[in-house]
């Protein structure tokens, strides 16, 4: 698993509107001091008994978040909100789950995806991308099947299984594996 990233490229207002593209890339993490590099960036340029004032935009930004997007006006406190999320995900091994559920959840909302994955408000299935392959997963792990012995389980329709549990609880199949949101 790698750990999920993002960096963005602060660009100087000022300079900006006078033709020059000056600037640059900052890590988004709980340690980044985001008055510093404001300083830094947005002097860049200006001459340093200047102030920056709010002064600088987003110009461009990188990542290996599915769905992530970042405009020139996504302020500082959101991409705290997004460094702190970011440090939950790594911390707890989370990456692939954190974006398959971005992917589930069809947008990038911080603050749902947290509430998710802190409360364990989902359940993720690996390897289990088809109702064939959900249904042989149920059967050998639902306890209302575990009385059933090996040559009953034999004849149960595990597609029929898998398909009617994945309709019932809005379950969804996503990169092979299967994915349910509960809140």
């Amino acid at each position: 698993m790698k750990d999920l990233y993002v960096r963005v490229y602060l660009t100087n207002m000022r300079k900006y509107n006078e033709g020059q593209l000056i600037g640059g890339w900052v890590d988004v993490s709980t340690d980044t001091d985001w008055s510093k590099e404001l300083k830094n960036f947005c002097r860049i340029g200006i001459g340093k008994d200047d102030t920056f004032g709010e002064e600088y935009f987003i110009s461009d930004y990188e990542t290996n978040i599915n769905y992530l997007n970042i405009s020139e006006y996504t302020t500082i406190s959101e991409l705290e909100n997004i460094a702190e999320f970011l440090e939950f995900v790594n911390q707890n091994y989370l990456q692939d789950i954190a974006n398959e559920l971005i992917e589930a959840i069809g947008d990038m909302d911080i603050d749902r995806l947290t509430e998710l994955l802190e409360n364990e408000k989902y359940i993720y299935i690996a390897d289990a991308g088809d109702d064939e392959k959900l249904g042989e997963y149920i059967i050998e792990n639902n306890e209302l099947y575990s009385s059933l012995s090996d040559d009953i389980k034999r004849y149960l329709d595990r597609e029929a299984i898998g398909r009617d549990y994945c309709i019932n609880n809005g379950g969804i199949y996503q990169s092979g594996n299967y994915i349910e949101l509960l809140g």
